[in-house]
């Protein structure tokens, strides 16, 4: 869309109309729909659905729904402020730090996805709720004991959890991290709550920075390993295109051991998690990129890592060829237009 029109100066407003026809499916008494997303293909963001900039832009968001012609109430379960205005009319308020990436939304007709909510305490002393639902009940009660677990974890690791709630709507296929949120099979819960960390906690200022939380993720998925060495020559995850908005895939493999590497490399000052730790209470609600990473690495330990990045990262050496990294990474799976209106 382009528009060419002479404005005097002062306060404009822009209004956009457009339809929405990704994942929505209208049925007799409702409607199912969800924002989903993705970061392994381009475009794949919020502007799926709504006019939005790209990651790099933070800014305050609402949402005004009003359901018309309908005889069932609407469920919906999203990381926004919820205000009903009427009996078929809600106002979404999210925080001003959400960028294109951050927001999920997902409603559907009453009763059709089975719930289990629990209160876990953080480390800070708030009170964070927490809301899991699917399809099926039998794995309910698995999600909540491995949530807690893994909110333990990561809040002994990295620190309090910043978002004031979380939602985890087991799908059963699927991976995908919002703020505070995820859609998620079993498998990969600890991996998308960790993302609540890095990826939309510290969130990536474009696509040359997304490898940095998938490659934490992955390294934490690893057991938190340490490396001597990489075990690979070179890649160049962080040099691509400055206009890239997608995740390397890379990351999940060769940026994981990157991970292994520096971990064993800050072995005397505690460790990878020292320096993500602190990194995280400096920058969360922010966006980062890769050199703010390896400044705040050389900051903390001392080190000079200036030709590490460059040739593992920046690709300043002779690449490593790798199958593996053409094929779906299993926590983040692509799913066909089909499988993803069977998620609604």
């Amino acid at each position: 869309m382009t528009i060419s029109k002479v404005l005097p100066a002062g306060t404009h407003t822009l209004e956009i109309r457009n339809e929405i026809n990704e994942n929505i499916r209208f049925e007799k008494g409702g409607v199912q729909s969800a924002f989903w997303m993705s970061d392994l293909k381009d475009r794949k963001y919020l502007e799926q659905y709504l006019p939005t900039n790209i990651e790099f832009d933070q800014y305050k968001m609402d949402l005004n729904l009003k359901f018309i012609g309908g005889n069932k109430d609407q469920t919906i379960y999203t990381n926004g402020t919820v205000t009903k205005t009427s009996s078929t009319e809600f106002n979404i308020s999210y925080p001003k730090y959400f960028t294109a990436s951050s927001l999920f939304f997902h409603t559907a007709t009453k009763d059709r996805f089975n719930e289990v909510k629990y209160d876990f305490k953080s480390i800070s002393a708030k009170i964070i709720p927490v809301t899991i639902y699917s399809k099926s009940s039998w794995n309910l009660s698995s999600a909540k004991k491995r949530s807690e677990s893994v909110l333990n974890e990561l809040e002994g690791k990295l620190g309090a959890w910043s978002h004031p709630e979380l939602i985890i709507y087991v799908a059963g296929q699927g991976g995908m991290e919002y703020s505070g949120a995820t859609i998620t099979s079993m498998s990969a819960l600890g991996h998308e709550i960790t993302h609540s960390y890095f990826a939309r906690g510290v969130m990536p200022v474009d696509g040359n920075s997304g490898w940095m939380d998938e490659a934490i993720a992955s390294w934490r998925d690893g057991g938190y390993k340490s490396a001597k060495k990489p075990n690979f020559s070179s890649t160049s995850m962080a040099a691509h295109s400055q206009y890239r908005r997608t995740t390397d895939r890379k990351a999940y493999t060769e940026g994981a051991n990157f991970m292994a590497y520096l971990n064993n490399s800050l072995e005397n000052i505690g460790g990878l998690t020292t320096i993500l730790k602190l990194m995280y209470n400096k920058y969360v609600h922010t966006s980062i990129n890769t050199e703010t990473f390896r400044s705040e690495l050389e900051t903390f330990s001392g080190l000079n890592m200036e030709k590490d990045f460059n040739k593992y990262i920046y690709g300043q050496g002779k690449e490593s060829k790798s199958k593996s990294m053409r094929k779906s990474n299993p926590f983040h799976p692509e799913l066909s237009k089909a499988q993803l209106q069977s998620l609604l």
